[in-house]
C-alpha cells in the first residue's frame, strides 16, 4: 500500500503540475553492479540510504526498450529517500527476439536483491515501464513466489494488438519487425507467450498496479484497461488500475509541455474516448462533454475509470 501511495503521488505531481515537495536532503549510496543472468551478465544500479538502518523493503525496476534506467531517477531516487533499496536493471545486451530474456534477468535481479544483508527478502516487488511493465506483469506470471507486488506503467500488454496497431506506419511497423522477427499470423505462440493478456489467470494472487496515460500514442490506454479487465475475470481482487488524463507513453502532458511560469495553460490534449468503456465517445455533444472535462465534472463511466486504481 505504502508503495503504491508513494508511486501515485510521485507520478501525479509530475504529470499534473502540482506543487513538488521538497526533496528530501537524506544522502544516497548509488553503486553500479553486475550480476549473473544464465549465460550473461546484466549491468544496473544500486540505490539505497547511506545510513539505511534494518532490513529494508525493496524494488526492482524494469526499463523501456532503451535499457536506460537514468531517465527513470525521477522515480527511483525518490523512492530510495523513502527508504527502500532500489535496482534499476538494463537487461542483457545480447542478440536475442525481442521479451524473450527479460522474465530471467528480472528474476536474477530478485535474486542478487535477496543476496544483500540489508534487504527484506519477505518484502521484494517490481516496477516497470513499458517493456518493463510487460516484463513485470511476465515476472508475476511465472510462479516466483517471491515477487509480492507489481506496479505497470504503459505496458504493451497484447503483442498481437501492439503490432496491429502499427501495421500502417511506416517508422514503427519495421521497427516492430526488426525486434520480433515475424508477424503474429507466422508464430502466434511466440506472440501469446509474451502477452500478459493471456496470462492473467497465472497472477491472480499477486498485487498489481496498472498505470497508464489517457493520451500515451506509443502503446494505447486500451492495453492497460483491457489486462486490468483480464486479471478482475481471472479473480485477482488486489488489480488497480490509474489512468492520468492528459499523459503519454512517459508521462509529458499534452503536446504544450509542463505547467510552468512560462506555460500556465498547456493543451491538455484529447482525453481518452472508448465507446465500449467509458460511454464517452459517441459524436453528439461532444461540446457538452469537453465542457465537463474542463469543469471537472464527466459521464459517471469515466469516471469510474479514472477512480479505479485510487488507493484510497
Amino acid at each position: 500500500e505504502f508503495l503504491w501511495v508513494i508511486l501515485r503521488l510521485t507520478i501525479s505531481t509530475l504529470v499534473l503540475s502540482l506543487p513538488a515537495r521538497a526533496a528530501q536532503d537524506q544522502p544516497l549510496e548509488i553503486t553500479d553492479v553486475t550480476y549473473k543472468s544464465e549465460e550473461g551478465t546484466v549491468a544496473s544500479k544500486l540505490y539505497k540510504l547511506k545510513d539505511l538502518r534494518g532490513r529494508a523493503p525493496a524494488i526492482l525496476v524494469l526499463p523501456g526498450r532503451g535499457r536506460d534506467f537514468s531517465g527513470m531517477e525521477w522515480l527511483i531516487k525518490p523512492l530510495a529517500q523513502n527508504g527502500y533499496a532500489v535496482l534499476a536493471i538494463g537487461y542483457r545486451g545480447i542478440p536475442v527476439r525481442y521479451y524473450l530474456k527479460d522474465v530471467e534477468d528480472a528474476r536474477n535481479g530478485i535474486t542478487h536483491l535477496e543476496s544483500l544483508a540489508y534487504v527484506d527478502p519477505a518484502r521484494i516487488g517490481i516496477f516497470g515501464h513499458s517493456r518493463g511493465g510487460m516484463a513485470a506483469l511476465m515476472t508475476a506470471a511465472s510462479g516466483d513466489k517471491r515477487v509480492r507486488s507489481v506496479v505497470s506503467t504503459s505496458a504493451p500488454t497484447d503483442h498481437f494488438k501492439s503490432v496491429e496497431e502499427k501495421k500502417f506506419s511506416a517508422a514503427h511497423y519495421p521497427d516492430r519487425m526488426r525486434t520480433r522477427e515475424k508477424p503474429p499470423d507466422e508464430d502466434p505462440e511466440y506472440y501469446r507467450s509474451i502477452s500478459a493478456i493471456y496470462h492473467a489467470s497465472k497472477m491472480r494472487d499477486v498485487p498489481i498496479f496498472l498505470i497508464h496515460g489517457a493520451a500515451d500514442f506509443l502503446c494505447f490506454v486500451d492495453h492497460s484497461l483491457n489486462m486490468y479487465g483480464a486479471l478482475k475475470v481471472a479473480g485477482n481482487r488486489q488489480a488497480r488500475l490509474e489512468v492520468i488524463p492528459g499523459a503519454g507513453h512517459f508521462f509529458e502532458r499534452g503536446f504544450s509541455g509542463y505547467r510552468s511560469r512560462y506555460n500556465t495553460r498547456p493543451n491538455e490534449g484529447r482525453q481518452y474516448e472508448d465507446p465500449k468503456v467509458s460511454g464517452c465517445g459517441r459524436r453528439r455533444g461532444h461540446r457538452v462533454q469537453r465542457r465537463r472535462r474542463r469543469a471537472g465534472i464527466g459521464c459517471r463511466q469515466h469516471q469510474a475509470i479514472r477512480s479505479a486504481g485510487d488507493p484510497a
